[in-house]
């Protein structure tokens, strides 16, 4: 295998182990917020919500880009004094950063209440403060053990062990019949539990006493900064991207609708799970390669990464697609069903942000973050021009569709930047010919079962029989590569199946 196949490789067990976690912990959190919606009405649901967004937007803006700072610095720095340097500067430009979000929010609770007609947000942006303190912290801790490529460590810290403490402080409350402070106190209780765990598995690399035994040097953090401001105001565009559309909600309808939009914004995240986990390990990745000027090698890892996110998530898209309106009955209740529309157009979106891979990673990995930010200007405006003509029109719909369409614009921006730059592109026509098969099953399932309210063991039923339809076409359709046969072969080693039959269906084309 050539070093970009061993690199994937390496991003595959990486990818696994995240994912898994990513999973599991996304599944906690989608029972935390069904659990929280099915005990409050829409209205009041909206009301927690509202505060809940505001504040942890605020909160990833407060991030300031520092942790995506940290690991790309850090992995390329050659001695542990320099490594300590930059953890010493992402902490203090953390701190000072989420001290400032902290003073911001709580003193424009009053006007933000009146500007979203909603006199409840002064008290609930009280509560939600710490918030905005604790997700900076763990999120810097997270950039480090990044670029250690401990993904264990991440995984566990980040995905499961919140959820899953966060879980059971909310089935306390709830079992005692406060479900509002236990909506609150769930939301709290993961950035808590992740900040604290990330820092005790962080101990075990790098020691809290050698961190803090002096001031960071003005120079890293100099350095630091400049790499990191892009991507701050980037991020900030990106959250634009990604709640903008629940606030002008909030601004132009009512909590109600803030509620039935905002339930079921988790399930929009189902194609990103595989994409986020395959982030982990690819910045470090391209990073090595680019400081080598192995540009065939990036290339290569961008094509083979993006057609298995593709693989992995266009099943369980399509599944929850075509069936939209059950799949919000069964988990969120009939009261919620009016955001089906919304969370299917919001999926297809999200799917096309799949088929682009790993694009910000990749110009995150080679020092290009004012591309980056450029980028995210330009979904931006599209996000918040036709967010504000759509959804006083055709209401949260409308939300979905500008939010479709600025994600769109700006991973367009992102792959068009990376070939000019690069040469590389995640275009693959083995990713994409196995897509029409299983597409036209789930269309004429869908027109099959019109009428029939599906229950949850028929909506796993038919996403299962989707994923198998498509994993067979793929292979069928030879949309494989001898580097993905090598890579399933050993992962079949690894839990004794034999799989060595697929090098006789493979293509010779590594696209």
């Amino acid at each position: 295998m050539s070093s970009g196949a061993g690199s994937f490789r390496s991003l595959a067990k990486s990818t696994v182990i995240i994912f898994a976690g990513t999973v599991l912990g996304n599944a906690v959190a989608l029972l935390g917020q069904i659990l929280i919606a099915r005990s409050l009405p829409p209205e009041t649901f909206g009301h927690v919500v509202l505060a809940y967004t505001v504040v942890s937007t605020i909160g990833v803006l407060a991030i300031a880009g520092v942790s995506e700072g940290v690991t790309q610095i850090f992995t390329v720095e050659e001695t542990t004094d320099e490594q300590y340097e930059v953890v010493r500067s992402g902490y203090l430009l953390i701190f000072v950063t989420a001290g400032l979000a902290v003073i911001t929010v709580y003193g424009l609770r009053r006007p933000l209440a009146v500007l979203m007609d909603d006199p409840s947000l002064v008290q609930y942006l009280k509560y939600f403060l710490p918030y905005l303190l604790l997700l900076p912290v763990a999120r810097v801790t997270l950039g480090v053990l990044r670029a250690y490529g401990k993904s264990s460590a991440a995984t566990l810290a980040r995905d499961i062990a919140p959820r899953l403490i966060a879980l059971v402080v909310l089935g306390a409350l709830l079992f005692v019949g406060d479900a509002v402070t236990g909506a609150v106190l769930y939301w709290l209780t993961v950035p808590a539990v992740f900040c604290g765990v990330s820092l005790l598995l962080l101990n075990r690399e790098l020691p809290a006493r050698k961190v803090l035994e002096k001031m960071p040097s003005r120079t890293t953090t100099k350095q630091l900064w400049s790499f990191s401001w892009p991507l701050a105001i980037s991020s900030a565009l990106f959250i634009v991207l990604g709640n903008f559309d629940v606030l002008m909600i909030g601004y132009f309808l009512n909590a109600e609708s803030v509620g039935h939009y905002r339930a079921i914004q988790p399930l929009r995240r189902i194609p990103m799970f595989i994409l986020n986990s395959a982030s982990f390990l690819l910045l470090p990745l391209v990073s090595n390669f680019y400081k080598k000027k192995e540009y065939e090698e990036i290339d290569s890892l961008y094509k083979t990464s993006t057609k298995w996110i593709i693989i992995v998530t266009f099943p369980v898209v399509l599944s929850v697609v075509v069936f939209a309106p059950d799949t919000v009955r069964v988990l969120f209740g009939e009261q919620y069903v009016p955001g089906a529309p919304a969370l299917a157009i919001l999926l297809v979106g999200q799917f096309v942000r799949a088929m682009f891979g790993l694009s910000g990673e990749v110009l995150k990995a080679i020092g290009a973050t004012k591309i980056e930010l450029y980028a995210a200007l330009a979904g931006v405006v599209v996000n918040v021009v036709f967010n504000v003509l759509l959804i006083p029109r055709y209401q949260i719909v409308g939300a979905a569709v500008a939010t479709a369409l600025g994600y769109f614009v700006y991973n367009v921006a992102e792959v068009t930047a990376i070939y000019r730059l690069l040469g590389a592109h995640p275009i693959s026509l083995n990713a994409y010919k196995p897509l029409l098969p299983t597409t036209v099953l789930g269309v004429l399932l869908s027109m099959y079962l019109i009428g029939n309210r599906l229950a949850l063991p028929e909506l796993v039923g038919i996403g299962l029989l989707l994923g198998v339809v498509h994993l067979t076409t793929t292979i069928a359709s030879r949309s494989l590569n001898q580097d993905d046969a090598e890579l399933l072969m050993n992962l079949g080693d690894r839990i004794n199946v034999d799989l060595s039959w697929l090098e006789s269906y493979v293509g010779g084309s590594t696209k």
